[in-house]
């Protein structure tokens, strides 16, 4: 799949997906969920750390981990954090984790090396332990779902703007000869 129609894909899905929260007017619980959602992951410097390197590796891999990468991380992140939902009040999110599941699984599918398969496998497992931890930091008058797409929203704006800074790195080092010290740092990488 070309990385370019991918993008407008998940630009699509993630249009829609927010298009309900333009459509009514949101109480002070949404709001609260929202603010403190998208800025927790902005105020945590080690989480916030940790997304940028994601990001950064993501864009020294192959063409396509670039969008997958971050991607896989954001649907496990998801499906970890709607694991701590309380199922009696969401009876329907077994549907959206099962399906956030065969998501993920399409992302893994087109992996095309070990070390990208690896990488998101690696990224998978901490993203889903950040999304049940980052639950247990809702503040009391936060609205749950509202806090789960303020995070996934900033997680959205991390990784596009580390992914896009260690692709125009690439590109610098590449324009200055300086890209084999670069690539000496991942000499594992095939």
């Amino acid at each position: 799949m070309d990385i370019k129609k991918l993008g407008i894909i998940v630009a699509a899905m993630m249009a829609v997906a927010a298009f309900p929260f333009f459509y009514y007017n949101p109480s002070a619980a949404a709001t609260s969920g929202l603010s403190s959602g998208f800025l927790g992951m902005i105020e945590n410097s080690w989480h916030l750390i940790l997304v940028l390197c994601i990001g950064l590796w993501a864009s020294t891999l192959e063409r396509d981990a670039s969008v997958l990468l971050p991607l896989a991380f954001i649907i496990m992140y998801t499906i970890g954090a709607a694991m701590q939902l309380d199922m009696l009040l969401y009876p329907q999110m077994r549907l959206f984790i099962l399906g956030g599941i065969f998501a993920f699984g399409m992302t893994m599918s087109m992996a095309r090396s070990r070390v990208f398969f690896a990488s998101i496998i690696l990224c998978a497992s901490v993203a889903y332990h950040l999304g049940i931890y980052n639950m247990q930091q809702l503040p009391a008058l936060a609205s749950s779902l509202h806090f789960i797409l303020g995070q996934v929203l900033s997680l959205a704006l991390i990784f596009a703007a580390s992914v896009s800074f260690g692709l125009a790195m690439q590109g610098v080092l590449e324009s200055r000869k300086l890209a084999p010290a670069f690539a000496s740092v991942f000499w594992f990488l095939p």
